[in-house]
């Protein structure tokens, strides 16, 4: 899903935005929220939900 920019739907924004983490982390799930787009910034916020690797 695109984050960016909010004037376009999901499907044709690009995935810019990002989380970083080191190989101590694993990802348990990634989401961009939607619900803000007519918060005022051009940028989706990510949540990304990260566990101890293993």
């Amino acid at each position: 899903m695109g984050s960016w920019p909010t004037r376009l739907p999901t499907l044709l924004g690009a995935p810019i935005d990002h989380v970083l983490a080191t190989s101590q982390w694993k990802t348990a799930g990634f989401q961009v929220i939607t619900t803000e787009d007519a918060a005022g910034s051009d940028h989706r916020p990510v949540v990304a939900r990260l566990s101890p690797a293993t």
